[in-house]
């Protein structure tokens, strides 16, 4: 926890640094089209669509380098299914919304009509909205609490991916994990105890997103 909450500090320092100088400094707002799924063990998983939004400053550092901090409402949904008589629940869908910032690091050259660059985006956030939706269990509505109580508030992890930028338009698509469980360890028995083995062995999500962002 310590170190997530260092992570945090550094990554708000660097964001009102930066704003203080104006100097090659553009503002810019984006959004754009997440697509996560989660693995678990024994059970089938397919990608769920959802989407992101917010705000991020640009930062030339030259040399082809830009550092490009942001903060954003993403949403991560996971829908995971089990053929099987014997489990209390054979289908979850599992929506999380997070308030997530990211310390975006790019590198690229400027061939003055536009920009390739590869990207690496680490990133860390906070579950404010979460949503869960059970089948196959005698008690629907008690499941469905109990895994949203059980999912974890801190999100952390690496996106990796690239982009072009035309002008004040910037598009790009990157593959992230978020590392660690998906729900919380001390709640995980409470959970099983209700719905069989069916959050056991959870990861957290993993994806693809595209975005596209304005900046002025």
């Amino acid at each position: 926890m310590k170190r997530l909450v260092s992570i945090v500090a550094i990554a708000l320092i660097s964001i009102a640094s930066f704003a203080q100088s104006p100097e090659g400094t553009t503002f810019g707002i984006f959004a754009g089209y997440t697509s996560s799924s989660t693995k678990v063990s024994d059970w089938s998983t397919k990608n769920a669509s959802a989407y992101q939004a917010g705000i991020a400053l640009r930062v030339p550092m030259g040399a082809g380098f830009v550092f490009q901090p942001g903060l954003a409402y993403q949403v991560k949904s996971a829908d995971i299914k089990k053929d099987d008589a014997s489990t209390v629940v054979n289908s979850i869908k599992t929506s999380v919304g997070y308030i997530e910032a990211d310390t975006q690091f790019q590198w690229g050259p400027d061939l003055m009509v536009f920009r390739p660059f590869l990207l690496v985006d680490p990133f860390l956030g906070y579950a404010v909205n979460t949503k869960a939706k059970a089948s196959g269990a005698t008690d629907a509505d008690s499941s469905e609490s109990v895994i949203k109580d059980a999912i974890r508030k801190i999100e952390y992890g690496l996106g990796v991916g690239g982009g072009i930028e035309f002008g004040r338009l910037q598009l790009s698509v990157k593959y992230f994990w978020n590392f660690g469980n998906l729900y919380e360890g001390d709640k995980i028995s409470e959970a099983a105890s209700k719905i069989g083995d069916t959050v056991k062995g959870q990861n957290s999500f993993s994806g693809v997103s595209i975005t596209a962002g304005l900046f002025f």
